[in-house]
Order: structure tokens, then C-alpha cells, then sequence
């Protein structure tokens, strides 16, 4: 029996086609770090460029040097988190947040930063009256996750925005769980901070991604050091993207990553979205009729991802995802390290909850060989 793999909120696989290849030739063709003029080093500043045009053509970004790369979602939060918040300064934020947004937050509670959350309705949606409220006190940035690990639920982020905005706060969208699920129009959003990962949605390789900064804005930067520009000043470089990329890039990553983008950009988000959109309904009828199953996120399915999580009334989550990994079919139990989230919806108690998330790769026979084993497990 082959491995089902429903695990694509932790990690997308299969990988996007061409992206092992891409890998491979830039690992085997003296993969360099683009900042020298011999042919192999052109190749690697072509890979970023490239890499780089196909973000903002993702995002229907005008200026590519807007987006900055680096090893993912979780140092682009700790990037945007940390160099903007000083002392003395206010954060808003939901209580549906994913821990690489909780912790650097709790590190500068620490140092002076005040941190308010508003609460999120028992589907995992953000409570907007709430949010609302808690904008009168006047954060200086407010922290949306776009899309919910836990829960699936969307979070109505252009009026959010825009909510913000008219407090005065700027605002930094986590899309861990968006980009590459659905069309993004950055501009259009007028979001001011998108932070994103390589190896989810985007379908490429671990240990890439980065963010967008809008025009106007800047923040410190994380890292200092070596960017093959301005070699001659000790100080960092002031432009972008150098100013937030220090250090030799993952060259052989971003291969793979320009080689998934290549693929999104092709096949087109919307078409993928809308295939995992409809195996996550799927699944979700098929789990309905299982009796003692409970469904985590909003019954619309216009206000949710792919994410299916749920609990049984009486087999643990851990007989259960036990007897899924007998079945090979790969899940992922527990909490997804947002705890907050959990508690939210109820099941911080229990341990959190079982989740599956199909991707485009997936078929309609995997989402039932999936519920074919759920009902075995749970009748024993």
C-alpha cells in the first residue's frame, strides 16, 4: 500500500514537477551565490531574479524587488515582528494565531511592547465586533493570519485592512496558509506586510519564501552582513531587496521554488485552488455521515480553505491517528503550535484535533480511502 498523503498544511508533496530537478542541476551545476560575473554565478542571480518575478506576478506586484526572500513564513514574521514593534509600542492580533506569531509577540512583551488579541468565533472566524473594539485602542501593527491551519477559516482580510488602517495601524497578513491556495492581489488587498512559505501552497522546497513590504515603508532589519552590493560601506545597504537579505541565499531552494512558481503561474491558482477546495468538500460530506464526528471551521465553504480538522466523541485522537497511519494515510494530530486556536474552538482539552488537507495532487479516491478508514477506526 502506497503512502496517502493529507498532510499539505505542514508541508505540500508531491512537489511541484520540475522542482527535484531544479534542485538537483543547481546543487550539480556549481550552484553559486550569484554575485560574481563567471557564467555559473549569472546563473544563480538569474534564479533570483526569476524567482523573485514569478512572486510578484503571483501577487500582481508592479516592483519585484519588493519581495524579499529569505527561509520562510516563520523569519518573516520574527523580520517584520521585531523590526517594526519598539518599546512602548502596540500590537493587535487574533486569538487564532499560529506560534511563529505568538512567540516573537511574547519575546517583545518582555522588552515593552503591549499585545491585544480579539477573539475569534467558535468556527475559528474572527469576531469583527471584537476586532473592531480592540482597533479603538490604537495598535501601531495588527497581525491577521489570511487562512487557518487549524480551523480552515478565512478571515476577511480586505475589510480588515482597510478597518485598520482607518486606526492608523499598518498591517502584516500571515499567508503561510494562502498563497499558492488562492488568488492574491497584494495591491488590491493594500495589505502593507505579506508574509509567505515556500514549501506549502507554493508547492517548492523547504527553507524558502519570504515577504512584501509595501512602497514607503521600512523596518530594521533582522540580520546584517554580506549582500554583494555597496562592498565598500561597513553599514547595510539602505535599498531593497539587499537591505533584508544578508547572507548567501538558498540558491538550490529558490531553484526549486522558481521551477514551482513556474508551474503555479501555468496551471493557474484558481484551478488548483478549486480542485482542493472540492476534495475538502469531499471530505467533509463523507465525514457528516460518520456518527460521533465532530467538524471544526465555518459551514460555509466560501469562508474556508482546504483544511478539514475534526474529533470523535469517543475514540482518542491518538487511537485514531494510530490507525491512520496504519492505513497510510498521512494526517497531522495535535495542536499545529497554535494553542490559542484550540482554545478558541474547544479543543485545546482534548488535545486538539485530527486534520486533514488534501492538495491539487490528490485525487477523489484518496478522500475516500481516507473515510473508508475513519469509519473503520471508529467502529472498531
Amino acid at each position: 500500500m502506497s503512502l496517502i498523503y493529507l498532510d499539505n498544511s505542514a508541508t505540500s508533496y508531491p512537489k511541484a514537477p520540475g522542482v527535484a530537478d531544479a534542485v538537483r542541476d543547481n546543487l550539480l551545476s556549481c550552484g553559486t551565490s550569484g554575485r560574481a560575473s563567471y557564467d555559473e554565478a549569472l546563473e544563480g542571480s538569474r534564479v533570483l531574479y526569476e524567482c523573485r518575478r514569478n512572486l510578484a506576478k503571483l501577487f500582481s506586484l508592479p516592483d519585484s524587488s519588493r519581495i524579499i526572500l529569505n527561509s520562510g513564513a516563520t523569519e518573516s514574521l520574527n523580520t517584520i515582528i521585531k523590526g517594526f514593534l519598539k518599546p512602548g509600542m502596540k500590537a493587535l492580533t487574533s486569538m487564532g494565531e499560529h506560534n511563529s506569531v505568538m512567540r516573537p509577540l511574547n519575546t517583545l512583551m518582555e522588552k515593552g511592547v503591549t499585545v491585544e488579541r480579539f477573539h475569534c468565533l467558535n468556527d475559528g472566524t474572527a469576531d469583527l465586533d471584537d476586532y473592531k473594539s480592540k482597533l479603538k485602542s490604537g495598535p501601531d501593527l495588527v497581525i491577521l493570519c489570511h487562512s487557518s491551519n487549524v480551523s480552515g477559516a478565512l478571515f476577511p482580510v480586505k475589510e480588515m485592512i482597510r478597518d485598520a488602517h482607518e486606526a492608523g495601524a499598518l498591517v502584516c497578513l500571515d499567508g503561510a496558509q494562502s498563497a499558492g491556495h488562492k488568488t492574491i492581489n497584494l495591491i488590491k488587498l493594500n495589505a502593507d506586510f505579506y508574509c509567505f512559505a515556500g514549501h506549502k501552497g507554493l508547492l517548492g522546497p523547504a527553507g524558502t519564501g519570504g515577504f512584501y513590504i509595501k512602497d514607503g515603508i521600512e523596518i530594521s532589519s533582522l540580520l546584517e552582513g554580506g549582500t554583494g552590493s555597496a562592498s565598500e560601506e561597513e553599514i547595510q545597504p539602505r535599498f531593497l531587496p539587499d537591505l533584508y537579505e544578508s547572507g548567501t541565499r538558498n540558491i538550490p531552494g529558490l531553484a526549486g521554488l522558481r521551477a514551482s512558481t513556474d508551474f503555479l503561474l501555468t496551471t493557474g491558482v484558481d484551478v488548483i485552488g478549486k480542485k482542493e477546495k472540492d476534495l475538502a468538500l469531499r471530505l467533509i460530506e463523507g465525514l457528516k455521515m460518520i456518527e460521533g464526528i465532530t467538524l471544526i471551521g465555518p459551514e460555509n465553504p466560501a469562508s474556508r480553505n482546504s483544511v478539514v480538522s475534526f474529533f470523535h466523541d469517543r475514540v482518542d485522537l491518538s487511537e485514531l491517528a494510530e490507525g491512520l497511519d496504519d492505513a497510510e494515510i498521512a494526517q497531522r494530530m495535535g495542536l499545529h503550535c497554535a494553542p490559542s486556536a484550540h482554545k478558541s474552538l474547544g479543543t485545546y482539552d482534548r488535545g486538539g484535533t485530527i486534520r486533514f488537507s488534501p492538495g491539487y495532487f490528490n485525487s477523489e479516491e484518496d478522500i475516500d480511502s481516507a473515510l473508508k478508514a475513519v469509519r473503520e477506526i471508529v467502529n472498531g
